[in-house]
């Protein structure tokens, strides 16, 4: 039975709400938020089994507080986790904005003079940092979410079993708005504004499907890919990737990247994707092949049914971008496009 607790609008900062969650127990619990803003003054954990409902985007938001200290907010520690986040299960959170604050951290722009995507302020975490594995987390929620002004991505699943995302709005996230590492996935309905790094990004991952997704990189300040699919970790592999019905547009860099330097990657379909004016990086960068997709290191690829409008580079590449693939004797599809 789900015990279900109305978060009082006093529970006005983590701190406070980290002490209602303890008091409360490891129980399955259903925390319900009013319209209110929460001060994140020190990053929150919670047991498995628990529900964050929020009334919605303009309503219930999570900000982190000016200039977090390093000593507390340290790198890879992110703003929201799992107590256990190597066993972690049935997470649901939803209804709820989130605010990194990105220019007013002064304590990591000391560290580094562009410091956006160094393991500070990742927003939801699942999983551990660094050390992913597919049974760190299972069965998670998470919908009807944004995500703005951070420094570092807004949901990382640093493995994960069987989640699905959805009806997210992420900009100027300092990092990827979604990267996962991840068995099992269903992502759709996610609109993001990218500026440092990709929109969706999935990493060894495998059975992953995608759609009903734009993102715009029109704002970027990087030349990163709408999509990447990345597999590069050793003894890893990702395959059974599907990205379908999504518009991607305005990208420094290409639409989506598909880079593997492991063996074994393979099964990718893209289709019925619109890609317009991907690949607009200054020519200064020097980086040949971007355009709308572009793949290395993949077996079994499929790319069809898909509009490229106004792309600069070609519209589909089997090139090095930034990364080049190892293998050899791959094979893909190319056709009614």
């Amino acid at each position: 039975m789900t015990e279900i607790i109305e978060v009082p609008t006093t529970t006005n900062t983590t701190s406070k709400l980290q002490a209602l969650i303890n008091k409360t127990g490891n129980i399955s619990a259903k925390y319900i938020f009013p319209a209110m803003k929460i001060t994140v003054d020190v990053p929150l954990t919670y047991y498995n089994n628990t529900e964050f409902a929020g009334s919605g985007i303009n309503s219930t938001i999570f900000k982190l507080m000016k200039d977090a200290p390093t000593t507390i907010f340290k790198e890879g520690t992110p703003l929201l986790a799992p107590k256990n986040p190597t066993a972690a299960e049935n997470i649901i959170i939803h209804d709820i904005a989130f605010d990194g604050t990105r220019d007013s951290q002064a304590y990591v722009k000391k560290l580094y003079n562009k410091p956006w995507g160094h393991g500070y302020h990742n927003i939801l975490m699942l999983g551990v940092f660094g050390n992913p594995a597919y049974t760190n987390t299972k069965n998670c929620k998470l919908y009807n979410l944004s995500f703005k002004d951070s420094l570092g991505d807004g949901i990382r699943a640093e493995g994960i079993y069987n989640v699905t995302i959805h009806d997210i709005y992420g900009e100027r996230v300092g990092h990827d708005l979604i990267c996962l590492v991840a068995d099992t996935a269903s992502v759709y309905k996610v609109k993001a504004k990218i500026d440092v790094n990709a929109g969706i990004r999935t990493r060894s991952a495998r059975n992953v499907k995608m759609w009903d997704c734009e993102i715009d990189g029109s704002g970027g300040t990087a030349y990163s890919p709408g999509f990447e699919v990345q597999s590069t970790a050793s003894n890893w592999k990702s395959y059974n990737i599907e990205i379908w019905n999504c518009y991607v547009h305005d990208t420094f860099g290409p639409g989506v990247q598909i880079i593997g330097t492991v063996p074994n990657n393979s099964d990718i379909q893209i289709h019925h994707c619109v890609f317009e004016n991907c690949g607009e990086m200054p020519p200064a960068n020097k980086l040949p092949y971007v355009g709308g997709v572009v793949f290395d290191g993949f077996n079994n690829i499929k790319i069809y049914s898909n509009d490229f409008i106004g792309c600069l580079g070609n519209s589909v590449s089997n090139a090095k971008y930034d990364i080049a693939g190892s293998m050899s004797g791959l094979t893909a599809e190319v056709y009614n496009n």
